[in-house]
């Protein structure tokens, strides 16, 4: 359950930062009101406590735009993550799908990449 709760956590960021402006972090991040950037406020807090009854985690954070919309937990504390790359990858691929980036119907033949024959 804690894994749901880090891939939550993380799609949520994902999506935030897949559409981010020139806007990143300095020493401090900087906050923004839910409302004006379509966020809920009600949504989010039916969000924390979801993810705080079902499957507890040490923090979590939603950046919207380069901007903390909400936060729980001990965001300042580093956290120890395991196999969290192919969740990453997973949600920014389908973003990319999404978009149109990326055709999932393409083939390694059609980039003329030669694909390798067993002996």
């Amino acid at each position: 359950m804690r894994r749901l709760a880090h891939l939550v956590a993380l799609l949520w960021i994902v999506a935030g930062a897949a559409h981010a402006t020139e806007r990143f972090p300095g020493h401090e991040w900087s906050r923004a009101e839910p409302e004006p950037l379509g966020w809920s406020r009600d949504g989010l807090a039916a969000a924390r406590a979801w993810s705080e009854r079902v499957a507890p985690s040490a923090a979590v954070m939603i950046v919207h735009k380069g901007q903390v919309v909400a936060d729980w937990g001990d965001t300042a504390t580093k956290s120890n993550l395991h196999s969290v790359r192919k969740s990453l990858l997973g949600a920014l691929i389908g973003i990319a799908v999404a978009q149109g980036k990326i055709d999932l119907r393409a083939t390694l033949e059609g980039f003329g990449i030669a694909t390798i024959r067993p002996r």
